[in-house]
């Protein structure tokens, strides 16, 4: 969550109790706020949950509602809400397509008429094939994580994605930016030199070698700050000239996978049980590589 700068998770099958939800709040650093429900025959399985984060939400006039333990949490806020729900409107949300129970469909479209609500990401991508759950078994796909929101407030959110969630679950996350009219404008931020370029050995040699002039002319010289200055201008220009050369091979692999599953999914022959299956294959070598760099 603080990788992605995401501000409200929406988790299923947690499988958490009390004691384990006070462990991960505990933890150094969390800044995580976590309210659950377990079901109450079963508290070792089943669970849903809602994760805040505190460094981007607001803790104030937050009110949780357990409307079916350990399977249906309400959340207000007066962020935004989000909800997971495993109907489907439209057959193309489905590998194989197939249209979804009429009678709870009706429902659902009935009640975001009356609270006004739309489905964000398919407002923003109205013919684009996604889904964000899978099936290995069988090859079977849909898109039944979603993020309802206000026609009102839809004009605020921006940069509506599917994402691959960095650790071992079978779904994807749906995420979504929101700003309001009257926020401030929040620039980049202090420049910060990648990881990867600090393990570079162009940058570490300059390090090393730039680092120990540095050490002898601080010795004979009086304005250490300027010297320091000079150091650290000079390293910051080659970190970005190297950091626009190297691209690690770990997010070159990440976003060649990401382009290969876009055209599988678009692509004609969707339905044949090869291309599903191979779909599948590349879904699993990209949940591996997300997580392996998750950990990174």
């Amino acid at each position: 969550m603080r990788t992605k700068r995401i501000g409200i998770m929406i988790v299923g099958e947690t499988h958490l109790n009390d004691e384990q939800r006070d462990a991960v709040e505990g933890m150094p650093r969390s800044h995580l706020r976590i309210i659950h429900s377990e079901d109450p025959e079963s508290p070792n399985a089943r669970g849903v949950a809602i994760v805040l984060n505190k460094e981007l939400t607001t803790m104030e006039s937050i009110r949780a509602v357990e409307i079916i333990p350990g399977r249906v949490l309400l959340l207000e806020t007066c962020w935004h809400g989000m909800e997971k729900l495993s109907i489907l409107e439209d057959s193309i949300d489905r590998i194989p397509a197939k249209p979804d129970n009429a009678s709870a469909v009706d429902s659902l479209d009935e009640m975001r008429t009356e609270l006004q609500l739309i489905d964000g990401w398919r407002t923003c991508y109205p013919t684009t094939l996604k889904y964000t759950w899978r099936r290995p078994a069988t090859g079977s796909q849909s898109r039944i994580d979603r993020i309802y929101v206000k026609n009102n407030i839809y004009e605020h959110c921006y940069e509506w994605g599917i994402e691959k969630a960095g650790v071992p679950t079978d779904h994807d996350m749906v995420t979504v930016r929101f700003s309001t009219a009257t926020a401030p404008k929040i620039g980049h931020g202090r420049w910060v030199m990648p990881l990867h370029v600090v393990k570079d050995s162009h940058v570490k040699g300059f390090i090393l070698r730039a680092g120990h002039e540095l050490q002898e002319l601080i010795e004979k010289y009086e304005n250490p700050q300027k010297l320091w200055e000079v150091f650290t201008e000079k390293l910051c220009e080659l970190a970005r000239q190297q950091a626009k050369a190297i691209v690690p091979n770990i997010d070159k692999e990440i976003h060649q996978l990401e382009a290969e599953i876009t055209a599988a999914e678009n692509s004609a022959n969707l339905g044949d049980e090869s291309s599903k299956m191979n779909l599948m294959i590349l879904h699993e070598r990209l949940d591996k590589i997300t997580q392996l760099h998750h950990r990174k």
